[in-house]
């Protein structure tokens, strides 16, 4: 059940309820505990920010104090659609996950200065295929972006699993990075393996959205993520190799059948 309120913002829990934030407004649903999440990808990101907090003791009093003043300026979206600055801690954490994501180093203890991020002016998704249907199988996606110099960026590139083309509100949380392009490349980009390890086996088809993160390689500042999507409807590889059946009755043999595909309604489920 969602309840859309007309009193304001309003966020947290209470009595079995979230309050949360919607293009409709406050909104409170029945609050769901999620189970906890354990991918790869995700126990890699906790560990990497666990990593960080050791270094962020190890700067002085007065550098802590320079990140606080630079964070008070660097303002974010919050779930309500609310500008916020951030916490001294949080921008420096920011920062070195940004650097270390594109194979740098921690940034410096004193507080950098943030760059000016060249406007994209275009990002594009489109899916590639080997060959026409029926055998158009997957191939890979093409990234584009303009202009085709950004340097001296760096970029991130997010990726969704491959969605429903009705699912129209997809979360940064709903993303995981694909790749880190350090320096980015001039144009554009294909990819499939890194999309693949990150989601598993691709389904016949799907939409997937993209991202695209600058990232000054000097201080770890990262511009505003652009987007794009790409639909796809590809034929899939038959995994199972055919294999030998052998048939018994009372644990004798009877009969041996090669070449052998064990098929339930026309989909392959064993092989040799």
């Amino acid at each position: 059940m969602l309840i859309i309120a007309t009193n304001g913002a309003a966020s947290g829990k209470a009595g079995g309820f979230v309050a949360s934030h919607g293009r409709a407004g406050a909104q409170f649903r029945a609050q769901v505990i999620n189970r906890q999440p354990r991918s790869a990808s995700q126990q890699q990101a906790r560990a990497l920010t666990g990593s960080l907090a050791p270094a962020w003791r190890a700067l002085t009093k007065a550098q802590r104090q320079g990140w606080s003043q630079l964070a008070s300026s660097v303002l974010r979206t919050d779930a309500l659609g609310q500008a916020q600055p951030l916490s001294g801690y949080a921008l420096f954490v920011s920062c070195s996950r940004n650097l270390l994501t594109i194979g740098g180093g921690l940034p410096a203890t004193a507080p950098p200065t943030p760059p000016a991020f060249p406007a994209i002016a275009a990002f594009s998704a489109a899916a590639l295929y080997t060959a026409p249907p029926p055998d158009n199988f997957l191939a890979g996606f093409a990234l584009a972006w303009a202009p085709a110099t950004l340097s001296p960026f760096a970029g991130v590139i997010r990726a969704s699993a491959a969605l429903s083309p009705t699912r129209g509100n997809v979360r940064p949380s709903d993303l995981r990075i694909v790749a880190a392009l350090n320096p980015l490349p001039l144009s554009g980009v294909n990819l499939l393996a890194t999309w693949i390890t990150a989601w598993g086996a691709q389904p016949p088809n799907g939409t997937v959205t993209f991202s695209l993160n600058l990232v000054d390689p000097a201080s770890g500042f990262a511009s505003p993520a652009v987007r794009a999507t790409a639909p796809f409807s590809a034929a899939q590889y038959n995994a199972y190799i055919p294999g030998t059946i052998l048939i018994q009755i009372n644990e004798t043999p009877v009969a041996v059948l090669s070449d052998q595909v064990i098929e339930f309604n026309e989909n392959p489920q064993a092989g040799g």
